[in-house]
């Protein structure tokens, strides 16, 4: 049951403006992936967190190793006292989602159900939040059928996002109906977007993709650059920089440009706690290895060695860099 990329982006959606100084040094260690230290400082708190920090500290906990669980206690309590609180909705979904893609064959199917069930009451008490829709639309356009999914109602949403909204809706109804099977619908609204809107940062991404699909990939980087500079927020320019990262990397492309973006996404996530640093890092050594300087590459195979936890995937990859020493 794969609900990663809608947990993610209901966790990382931004909250409102700030107001005092503990908020944004728990933001700055979200922002940062330092959630383990998010956690420490929200629980070293002597006064009771307010609503706002309490949905950071559900936040972090979430992305916090083998927390979850607390989280998703935390959010269910929170909802007994806030059941009109439509951000705590889209939240608590995010962890329901998140607890389906760890669980059973048996138990994931109830978890995303119950996250559905939040996202549709998000929904209901705040019709004008774009994330809860945007999320909405990912489920029913990805989930199966047995719990919910219907690309139909996917498609049905995003057309309304599209007529009030033609880029955000538009990018959303690509997706919707290329799910649904629509592909001729779906590559000529994305030829319309591409003429609109040839700077938006996320259709640049897009064609980048696109371009790496058919082997371009001088092509794929180039446009991972411009979409970098065209990126709005730090969160997008840092996905960019380590997709381009990876591009160079698998690729043996512009190994320049792919050192230095995962070394400007190595430096921003530094102190991160999240498993995208290390590897980050892994695809850094590649790039070095790629061009024969063994010795900016070893220092970055031990620190992999230190960090493999339980990631399989990571051990594979740490043996096949060895190789290439």
């Amino acid at each position: 049951m794969k609900h990663s990329l809608i947990a993610l982006a209901l966790l990382t959606s931004s909250l409102p403006c700030l107001a005092n100084t503990l908020d944004q040094q728990v933001q700055t260690l979200l922002d940062t992936q330092q959630y383990t230290k998010a956690v420490q400082l929200l629980t070293s708190q002597h006064s009771p967190l307010s609503t706002e920090q309490q949905l950071l500290h559900i936040k972090a906990l979430a992305r916090t190793p083998d927390k979850i669980e607390e989280a998703e206690t935390l959010s269910e309590t929170l909802l007994e006292s806030q059941p009109n609180h439509a951000k705590l909705h889209r939240i608590s979904a995010s962890i329901k989602f998140m607890l389906a893609q760890q669980s059973s064959i048996f138990s994931a199917p109830g978890y995303a159900k119950e996250g559905l069930a939040l996202l549709k009451k998000a929904r209901e008490l705040d019709k004008n939040d774009d994330d809860t829709l945007a999320s909405l639309i990912s489920f029913y356009a990805n989930a199966p059928g047995l719990v919910g999914g219907d690309e139909d109602e996917a498609v049905k949403l995003a057309k309304a996002w599209y007529a009030r909204a033609p880029l955000d809706g538009g990018l959303m109804l690509v997706q919707a109906l290329t799910k649904q099977g629509e592909d001729k619908q779906a590559e000529q609204l994305r030829d319309e977007l591409r003429k609109q809107y040839p700077n938006d940062h996320r259709i640049l991404a897009e064609r980048a993709k696109q371009a790496a699909e058919a082997e371009q990939f001088s092509e794929a980087v180039s446009l991972i650059q411009k979409a970098i500079a065209q990126a709005p927020e730090d969160k997008y320019k840092l996905e960019y920089q380590y997709q381009l990262g990876r591009l160079s990397a698998i690729h043996k492309v512009e190994s320049q440009a792919g050192i230095k973006a995962l070394e400007a996404y190595t430096q921003y996530y530094a102190r991160s706690d999240s498993s995208w640093l290390i590897w980050a890092k892994a695809r850094l050594a590649r790039i070095y290895l790629n061009d024969k300087q063994a010795k900016l590459a070893q220092p970055l195979l031990n620190d992999i060695a230190n960090n493999l936890d339980r990631d399989d995937d990571l051990k594979g990859e740490l043996k096949k860099l060895k190789k290439m020493l």
